[in-house]
Order: structure tokens, then C-alpha cells, then sequence
């Protein structure tokens, strides 16, 4: 492989099998280039691309900053930030796919253990592989697709949309790193702690066991940086919003998501407000994959409505929104 696409999938094994074979060190350069890596990944959600040279020097670099970048993320010990990387590295990745030939993509897709094959107007993929990487939204549920033989329909975008959710799981599976990091690893991670944002689990004036059960599984993967699929986050939208929320209470419970962006965060929840959507029936969110127990209340609204409705009352009235209860991720107590 060559090394203009090592450096633009780190993660691919013949990238690791480089780093091996040319036996590239940590230095101070690449601890410089690792910690912004990291940096952006956390702060921004992006990366940046690296500079085309084809030279050896360049690929060392990026897979040199790629790896320390990992070791850095891990010394911090905090999901939340390992989850961020994963998506950022991801989002990279897909942004160099979109403008890749059908040898890279099918390179990158194998590599990933992904075995796509060419049909008229799409493609095939078998279905485990299906399971195993698409995202967890119902637009990917396999009782809407066509399945022959064994194997699911999928277009192009759809293809690049899984390979990129494939790169953003494996990222994340392989972290954290373990056994004990070199002492300069720490060094930076410690200084790269410092500049990152401390993480504040928010949560409202509503108990959290007056919460339907799919709602507050919602809210609690939200609160360990588990990225939550786009059908989840606009019913949690929904119902805060029919619930009487306000829309800076809302954007605040999905600060610690690995994606989160405040502006496009504050989009979507005033669009939900502006459009005045009604909270979809429990059947509805069971056929998203949404519901996670028989509440037999029809909808997530009607969930113990005395009581509810008694905490959304005083939920308005309490200008500040502050929560008397809240979720408390397990992964971050550094």
C-alpha cells in the first residue's frame, strides 16, 4: 500500500505493520504533532489533514502523530475523550473516501473486514457484516432493506456511511492502550489535560426516576459518551420539548456526546421546537429500536403522569433549570 494512503487511514494494518518495520520512535516533534491531534480531535471534532510529499519523512510523521495521538487520549483514562477521537478520526477518514477510486474503497472496506460486492445501481454486503457496522439508527434497521441471498442492498452513500462507522468502532474498541505508557507520554498527557474542557454532566429539575426507561437510557449514553443515534437524540428532543424544557437545558444533556457540536446541537433543538412535534407513541419508538421496556404507557409522555407532571411544574418555575438529580457517567472521575 502506498504511503500517501497510510497517512490518510492510520488505522489500517499496514500502517501499524510501517510503524513497526521502520521502527519510528517518539520524539519531541511527533509529541508536539500528537497532543494538537489530540487536541482538535477533542475540542473541535476534526482533524486536519496532512500535507501530500510522498516521502518517507512526511508518512513517519503522520502515522508517528496518529500513534502517539492514541497514547495520549489513553493516558487520560476518559472515555469521553477516546470516543471524540474515534469520531473525529472517522469523519477524516470519510471525508479522503468520498474522493477515493473503487481499489481504495474496496482496500479500506476489506481492511476492516467489510467485503462489499457490485450490483447494478448499489451494492451487496452480507448481512452479518451489515449488522456489525452500521449505525444504530433505524433508517439501517434490516427489517426495512432488501435482503437476497444472504446479502443487503445498499447504495453508495450508505456504503461510505458504513465504512466510516466501521473505522469510528474499530478506533474505539482499540482504545484505551494498556500496559504502562513511557514517561513522556504522561508528561504531555498531563499538560494536555490541563488545556482540555472539563466535562460537566448536566441534567434538570426533573428526578431521574420519573424518566420513561427509553428516555433515561437516552440520557445516560449521552452521559457516557456513547454515540447515540439521530432517532434517539430527536425523541430525547421531542419529549424534553413537549415536556417543557428549555432549549439551553436541552443542548446542555448533550454536551458530552463524541459528535457534539453547540451550533448544530442548538439547530436541530430549535427546529424540533419550531415545528411543535408530537412525541412519537411507544410503538413508534419500539420499531426505531428505541423502547427498552414494557411501560404500557403508550407514550414516554404518559410515563407516571402525576408525578411528572408535578416536576415539569416545578421545573418551569425554577428559572435556572438546575438539577436536583443527576446522571453521573462511570468514566469520568479522573
Amino acid at each position: 500500500m502506498n504511503p500517501e494512503m497510510l497517512c490518510k487511514y492510520p488505522f489500517l494494518a499496514a500502517a501499524k505493520d510501517y510503524v513497526r518495520e521502520h521502527q519510528i520512535g517518539i520524539t519531541s516533534n511527533y509529541l508536539e504533532a500528537g497532543s494538537r491531534r489530540a487536541k482538535d480531535a477533542v475540542e473541535k471534532g476534526e482533524i486536519a489533514r496532512f500535507v501530500p510529499g510522498g516521502v518517507g519523512s512526511v508518512t513517519e510523521a503522520e502515522l508517528a502523530s496518529y500513534t502517539i495521538c492514541r497514547m495520549l487520549v489513553s493516558a487520560l483514562a476518559n472515555r469521553y475523550y477516546m470516543n471524540r477521537l474515534a469520531v473525529a478520526e472517522s469523519k477524516r477518514a470519510r471525508a479522503y473516501l468520498e474522493n477515493e477510486g473503487e481499489a481504495a474503497l474496496n482496500d479500506v472496506a476489506k481492511d476492516l473486514g467489510i467485503n462489499f460486492s457490485a450490483q447494478r445501481g448499489g451494492f451487496l454486503l452480507p448481512i452479518e457484516e451489515f449488522l456489525k457496522n452500521t449505525p444504530r439508527d433505524s433508517h439501517y434497521r434490516l427489517g426495512t432493506r432488501d435482503v437476497t441471498a444472504g446479502k443487503v442492498a445498499v447504495n453508495a452513500s450508505e456504503r461510505l456511511r458504513i465504512i466510516e462507522e466501521a473505522i469510528r468502532k474499530k478506533i474505539e474498541a482499540s482504545l484505551p492502550i494498556t500496559g504502562d505508557m513511557p514517561p513522556e507520554i504522561k508528561q504531555y498527557a498531563n499538560e494536555l489535560r490541563k488545556q482540555l474542557p472539563v466535562q460537566q454532566v448536566e441534567s434538570l429539575n426533573i428526578p431521574v426516576e420519573n424518566y420513561p426507561p427509553c428516555i433515561k437510557k437516552i440520557i445516560q449514553d449521552l452521559s457516557d459518551s456513547i454515540n447515540v443515534p439521530h432517532t434517539s437524540r430527536w425523541a430525547l428532543a421531542v419529549y424534553l420539548t413537549n415536556a417543557g424544557v428549555g432549549t439551553e437545558d436541552i443542548i446542555k444533556l448533550f454536551k458530552n456526546a463524541p459528535d457534539y457540536n453547540f451550533e448544530t446541537t442548538k439547530y436541530q433543538v430549535e427546529h424540533v421546537k419550531s415545528k411543535s412535534y408530537k412525541m412519537p407513541s411507544c410503538a413508534t419508538m419500539d420499531s426505531w429500536g428505541i423502547c427498552i421496556a414494557t411501560c404500557r404507557c403508550f407514550n414516554p409522555l404518559k410515563f407516571n403522569p402525576r408525578i411528572h407532571g408535578r416536576n415539569i411544574k416545578e421545573y418551569k418555575e425554577e428559572p435556572s433549570g438546575q438539577a436536583s438529580t443527576q446522571v453521573t457517567p462511570a468514566d469520568n472521575r479522573d
